[in-house]
């Protein structure tokens, strides 16, 4: 993503939500792009709970940065480790989409993220 502008946050969410689904919660720091109006109404209208770290807790804002940093995958043991970002989130959750069986590949993604993972609605 070259741009840090709300609108273009908001259509990177988009195709993101759109492939997985609106996750419930989701944190951010307090940048501009991050208390918009327009981000409120955005996550609002798509029934994400937005969480804000506190101003001026660096601890807290490390860790709403931390999760864009790292990946889960499954080592061949079967096990889930988190793994360095070494690439763009795109590029692996495209390659994720095109691993394995549609029934395996729906497993994977409802385990990473603890629930029943897919469009919310219908277009």
């Amino acid at each position: 993503m070259q741009s840090t502008h709300s609108s273009a946050i908001i259509n990177f969410l988009r195709e993101i939500f759109g492939m997985f689904g609106s996750p419930k919660s989701m944190v951010t720091d307090n940048g501009p792009q991050f208390i918009s109006s327009e981000m409120e109404i955005f996550l609002e209208g798509e029934g994400v709970r937005h969480l804000r770290t506190p101003t001026y807790h660096p601890a807290s804002n490390g860790e709403a940065e931390r999760p864009g940093d790292t990946i889960w995958y499954r080592e061949p043991n079967g096990k889930w480790s988190p793994g360095v970002l070494l690439q763009p989130v795109g590029e692996r959750l495209w390659e994720l989409e095109m691993e394995g069986s549609t029934t395996a590949r729906t497993a994977h993604l409802d385990q990473i993220k603890g629930r029943r993972v897919g469009p919310t609605r219908h277009l």
